[in-house]
């Protein structure tokens, strides 16, 4: 659409929107005028002319109904438009005949009455026909130049020099009026022009919104099917390789096998990171806060990068009161403060790294800022903004795999942002890098009732021996659609002394059970499986089957996001491949009891 045609229309908009207003005014004011001369001057053409004007309210009644009727268009808004000038050039003359017709040079006050008509029908023209200046003058011109006209004529035939007075006013109000009603177009024409130009950008920052999120979506569709296909073998490798650590084997297998299994271990962490962003942006990931101490979660995660940064030559330093209690949720401050302190560590070489907690007293009350600083590369100014974006590494053009995939502080500024936690970073190139978080402090009062809690806790955990007798015997059905991982799988749990039963699909699991006549305690299902089943419906199936809630784990290699959203609103415990089996284990171990 051109922005002649925009305007057009909305000019038409416009113009129709407040006739009925018009139409409504009109006749109380010929009706108000009959009123007001009805004992002076001739009724009956004073009657003749109020039929006139009421025949072309209800003609034009009838237009602005149709028109309300039709949709405007480009085709046919000129044509409304043209009706709009037609009627208002029959209207003008129509009140220009009030001055003709009962105009008398013995009745002033009558005068003064149709001249205040006059200039009330022209002033009220100029705000609602003004927009199209056309109709304005097709209404003003012909009411004007009739009303100037009796005057000049009162005045030549000598009934005094007011009516030339009067002709003279009514010229320059129909010039100042007619000046008013161009300036209004003018400015109608201007904001349409904006309006028009805003909705083209509009229009362009929409499509480019849509391409930007058809290409989020592709992006993750495609990690999302990666992070699925490189899953499922590696889940199937992790379980042979359990189920060979368990033979006897002599020393140098004894070693590949365990760098067999540190491969698979490094493999499952980059892997894991693209889960958690994909989990981030399901809205996947719940926030739990609760009253927590800061320093033991802090020294795990420091107690796993020592010997790292021994190796380099760094020293880690941890600078926490045992006392320093807060609130937040201890699994998603762990994975921020684990991904802060990596990157500290893998920029830092023969430096000093500090994790530290110091009491504060802000605006919105009691907060601990914990600090992670190092002295290590830092980071330029410009690219400071860029290292929370997924993938950006810049100290790492090689690509290095024990670097990670740049995801780190990415998760890290989801995470934040979820938990309403600031996040600050200092830095500056050659002389190091400080992060700090400010987090909300607990209430002391709690403490007895934490350490209750963490007793608790400690006392019901099984070891793992504990866990592989409470399973002897137990019916565990396994589907997926998967060979490799099925073999693995019924490996593992057979050494766990289980009686395992596996299958591709919910109508095979239940072939097989009833062959062999169990009934499972415990099922194991595959998210994705084959011919657009998923595991939730397989899991309802051999649930149906048996008329019994059986207990029961998702587990996937999925990340797409709308597929998480699934899998958490089942209620059902979901692994993510490739589950370690001391997990897998814990999990069987505490559905089954």
């Amino acid at each position: 659409m051109t922005l002649e045609n925009y305007q057009l229309i909305e000019r038409t908009k416009a113009l129709y929107g407040h006739m009925t207003t018009l139409l409504v005014g009109s006749f109380s004011i010929a009706a108000l005028t009959v009123i007001v001369l009805w004992s002076a001057v001739n009724q009956q053409h004073l009657l003749i002319w109020f039929a006139a004007v009421s025949i072309f309210l209800l003609m034009r009644t009838f237009s602005v109904h149709k028109y309300r009727r039709t949709e405007i268009s480009e085709k046919n808004a000129q044509q409304w438009m043209n009706k709009v000038v037609f009627w208002s050039c029959l209207s003008g003359i129509t009140w220009g005949m009030l001055m003709v017709l009962f105009a008398r040079p013995d009745q002033i006050i009558y005068i003064v009455f149709v001249v205040g008509v006059y200039c009330g029908f022209v002033s009220s023209s100029v705000s609602s026909m003004a927009i199209h200046f056309p109709a304005y003058i097709a209404f003003a011109a012909p009411a004007s130049l009739l009303f100037l006209a009796k005057c000049i004529v009162l005045g030549s035939y000598g009934h005094g020099n007011i009516f030339f007075i009067t002709a003279v006013v009514i010229l320059v109000f129909l010039l100042v009026m007619t000046s008013f009603a161009r300036n209004t177009e003018i400015a109608f024409g201007r904001t349409t022009r904006l309006t028009f130009e805003n909705n083209i950008l509009m229009s362009e920052v929409m499509e480019q919104k849509e391409t930007a999120e058809s290409a989020v979506l592709a992006k993750n569709q495609f990690l999302a099917s990666a992070s699925h296909d490189l899953r499922q073998p590696l889940h199937a490798l992790g379980l042979f390789v359990s189920a060979l650590r368990d033979m006897n084997l002599d020393e140098d297998a004894e070693e590949v096998a365990s760098k067999i299994e540190q491969s698979t271990v490094s493999l499952n962490g980059l892997l894991n990171g693209l889960l958690d962003i994909s989990k981030l942006d399901a809205s996947a990931v719940e926030y739990r806060p609760k009253h927590i101490f800061l320093k033991p979660v802090a020294e795990a995660i420091c107690h796993e990068y020592m010997a790292i940064a021994e190796e380099q030559g760094t020293e880690l330093i941890l600078d926490i009161d045992d006392n320093v209690l807060i609130i937040s949720d201890e699994h998603l401050l762990q994975r921020i403060v684990r991904n802060l302190v990596d990157n500290a560590v893998k920029f830092t070489f023969g430096g000093i790294i500090r994790v530290t907690a110091i009491a504060d007293q802000g605006e919105q009350g009691d907060i601990v800022e914990l600090v992670i600083a190092d002295n290590g590369l830092g980071v330029p100014k410009e690219e400071q903004k860029n290292i929370f974006s997924e993938f950006t590494q810049l100290h790492n053009p090689e690509r290095d795999r024990q670097k990670g995939l740049g995801l780190g502080l990415a998760i890290v500024r989801r995470l934040c942002k979820l938990m309403e936690l600031p996040l600050e970073m200092q830095s500056t190139v050659g002389i190091g890098t400080a992060f700090t978080l400010r987090l909300p402090t607990g209430d002391i009062q709690f403490v007895s009732e934490i350490l209750d809690y963490d007793i608790t806790q400690e006392m019901t955990e099984l070891s793992f021996e504990e866990n592989l007798i409470s399973l002897k015997g137990k019916v565990v059905l396994v589907i997926d659609d998967e060979a490799d991982i099925l073999e693995a799988m019924q490996r593992l749990l057979k050494y766990w002394q289980t009686k395992a039963v596996v299958a591709t699909g919910p109508q095979q699991a239940i072939e097989f059970l009833n062959k062999r006549d169990l009934v499972p305690d415990l099922i194991i299902a595959d998210f994705r499986l084959r011919e657009n089943l998923n595991g939730i419906e397989a899991i309802s199936q051999v649930r149906d089957e048996f008329n019994i809630d059986i207990g029961a784990i998702l587990v996937t290699g999925d990340t797409s996001p709308d597929r998480l959203k699934l899998a958490q609103s089942a209620g059902l415990p979901v692994l993510h491949k490739p589950v370690a089996p001391k997990v897998l284990n814990d999990v069987i171990s505490e559905l089954l009891g």
